[in-house]
């Protein structure tokens, strides 16, 4: 049977469900889980999203761009403390990632949203 790029794409996605109905843990490089990762942030699936962040980081624990996507996650759920935390590691490791600076941004952004959300409503 012949596969299309489509069919070697979705064959770690595929592996992967697997996994989790069979509990068999299996290898996959951190640009597969990179994939699947935002394979599931792209459909709105979280608890997938996070369950494959955290099976890469238990396999590829000095991944950067798995921690970054726990990032996210964190940036995502408001739990910015953490995900400022992580990223202050990361930087301390990789200071010239653009994507620490864009996560930077991002929590300085939903902060100030906070901010503003807060000021209004203690307005009298």
């Amino acid at each position: 049977m012949a596969y299309s790029s489509n069919d070697n794409d979705s064959f770690p996605l595929i592996k992967f469900e697997s996994m989790l109905k069979t509990n068999n843990v299996l290898f996959f490089d951190s640009e597969e889980f990179e994939n699947i990762i935002h394979h599931y942030l792209n459909q709105g699936k979280m608890s997938l999203a996070k369950k494959a962040i955290k099976l890469g980081l238990d396999q590829h624990p000095t991944s950067t761009n798995l921690k970054l996507f726990k990032v996210e996650v964190h940036v995502f759920e408001n739990k910015l403390v953490q995900a400022d935390a992580l990223l202050n590691e990361l930087y301390r490791l990789e200071p010239m990632n653009e994507e620490i600076y864009i996560q930077k941004a991002n929590i300085l952004s939903k902060k100030m949203s906070i901010f503003r959300q807060l000021r209004f409503l203690n307005k009298p």
